[in-house]
């Protein structure tokens, strides 16, 4: 009185099942090891070597530093280049008249300089017409 039950699945059916299966283990085990996979890779690609324009390469030849160096590095430039912008602007009034002061305080150079200047310009094989008029202005 052994019944043995025969049940027929299709080939395709039993595929697609061990498929979900497999993608369900594989899902589950990315998601424990989530964390410490994102950060093994953010460490792995910011201490990763590149060269001066911060671009991978497949040479070792020209890197020179790491992403995370030249991350930082491209941030305090940018920093920096706005400080100076901006001390130079609040100073351009200043500086302006430390120049004019220093560009009246002896003429007969600054004659000479635009005369040595201008006829180095003009010197090739062109005529040119030109005058120049220093004044005091007081």
């Amino acid at each position: 009185m052994n019944d043995i039950a025969t049940i027929n699945i299709d080939k395709k059916t039993v595929e697609g099942i061990v498929e979900r299966q497999m993608q369900a283990a594989i899902f589950s085990q990315l998601h424990s090891v989530r964390d410490e996979l994102l950060q093994t890779t953010i460490n792995k690609i910011l201490t990763h070597k590149v060269d001066s324009s911060g671009r991978f390469s497949n040479s070792s030849y020209r890197d020179e530093q790491t992403l995370m160096e030249h991350l930082v590095n491209e941030q305090v430039k940018a920093v920096a280049l706005e400080a100076v912008k901006n001390f130079f602007q609040k100073e351009k009034l200043s500086f302006e008249a430390e120049i004019l002061k220093a560009l009246t305080k002896d003429k007969s150079k600054i004659a000479k300089m635009a005369v040595s200047a201008m006829s180095e310009t003009f010197s090739q094989q062109f005529a040119w017409k030109f005058s120049l008029n220093i004044e005091d202005k007081k």
